[in-house]
C-alpha cells in the first residue's frame, strides 16, 4: 500500500533561486519515512546534499573517531591497572580472574575515577538505591584494602601454630578462618554484580 504524501512546506532564501523545501521538527517514524520518500521523489538533488550527504559524513566521521579511540586505547588503555592487575603475564584460573576482577572493579571507581570525589553522595543513612551502593563499596573496599589481608594473614598463622602441635591436638581453626574469607569474596562478587548500574561513570 503506498504511503500517503504529506503537505511539504516550502521556504525562500533570497540569495538562492529556488525553494528550499522545510523539515518538520518532529514527526512520528511512520511520517518520517512518508517525508523522506515524498522529498527523494520531488526534490532528488536538494535530499541527497541535505540529507544523503549529510548522513554519510556523519557517519564516516564516527567511524574515523571510533577507528581513532581503538588504536589511542590500544596504545595507552584507559584501564591499564585493571587490565595489569585482573590479566598479568602469567597464567591464572578462571575462579582467580573472576575474584581479582571484582577487586578490580571496585578500586577502579573508589581510587582511579575517584568516585567520592567526583560524584554527590547520598546521606549515609539514607535509604535510597544510590546510598546503599556508596554504603556497600565502602564496606568492600575497606575489605579488600585492609580487612581481606589481615583476615589471610591469621589464617596463615593458625596454619603454622597448627602444625607445630601434634596430628591429634591440631584444631585447624585456620580452615573456618579461611572459609570466612571465602565467604566474604562471594558476598562481594554478588554485591558488585547487584549493583553493576551504578559502577557507571
Amino acid at each position: 500500500m503506498p504511503f500517503e504524501l504529506l503537505p511539504l512546506k516550502y521556504e525562500k532564501k533570497w540569495y538562492i533561486p529556488f525553494k528550499f523545501y522545510s523539515i518538520p521538527f518532529a514527526l512520528s517514524l511512520d511520517d518520517w519515512e512518508k517525508f523522506d520518500n515524498e522529498v527523494k521523489s520531488k526534490h532528488p538533488i536538494q535530499y541527497f546534499f541535505r540529507d544523503t550527504l549529510c548522513t554519510q559524513y556523519w557517519t564516516w566521521r564516527t567511524k574515523l573517531n571510533n577507528f581513532f579511540w581503538k588504536i589511542r586505547n590500544r596504545i595507552n588503555n584507559p584501564r591499564k591497572e585493571m587490565k595489569k592487575a585482573v590479566f598479568p603475564s602469567e597464567y591464572r584460573d578462571l575462579p582467580e580472574i573472576i575474584l581479582e576482577f571484582n577487586i578490580q572493579v571496585i578500586k577502579e571507581i573508589y581510587e582511579r575515577e575517584k568516585y567520592f570525589e567526583g560524584f554527590e553522595t547520598q546521606p549515609v543513612f539514607g535509604k535510597t538505591e544510590r546510598a546503599k551502593f556508596q554504603k556497600g563499596l565502602k564496606k568492600y573496599y575497606r575489605y579488600i584494602t585492609i580487612d581481606r589481608e589481615e583476615m589471610l594473614k591469621k589464617a596463615d598463622i593458625m596454619l603454622d601454630e597448627d602444625h607445630k602441635l601434634p596430628p591429634k591436638k591440631r584444631n585447624k581453626k585456620w580452615i573456618t578462618q579461611t572459609q570466612r574469607v571465602e565467604k566474604m569474596d562471594k558476598e562481594m562478587c554478588i554485591w558488585v554484580a547487584s549493583y553493576k548500574d551504578y559502577f557507571w561513570t
